[in-house]
């Protein structure tokens, strides 16, 4: 599985890097915080459930 860039849902594909660090509070505590999961098989099916029942439909009633 290539995980340097993943759709997500309808809408949105995005690279994890960029998911995983586009916080306010990662970028204050970025030299203590590692962002990315170390159990990566379990969580692109959740962040994918994500934008399935919840993201998509928001952006699709908007």
């Amino acid at each position: 599985m290539n995980i340097t860039e993943l759709k997500l849902g309808k809408y949105l594909t995005l690279t994890l890097e960029e998911f995983y660090t586009c916080t306010q509070t990662y970028h204050k505590y970025a030299q203590n915080i590692n962002p990315f999961p170390q159990n990566i098989k379990e969580v692109i099916p959740a962040l994918q459930d994500l934008n399935k029942y919840i993201i998509d439909p928001i952006i699709d009633n908007y």
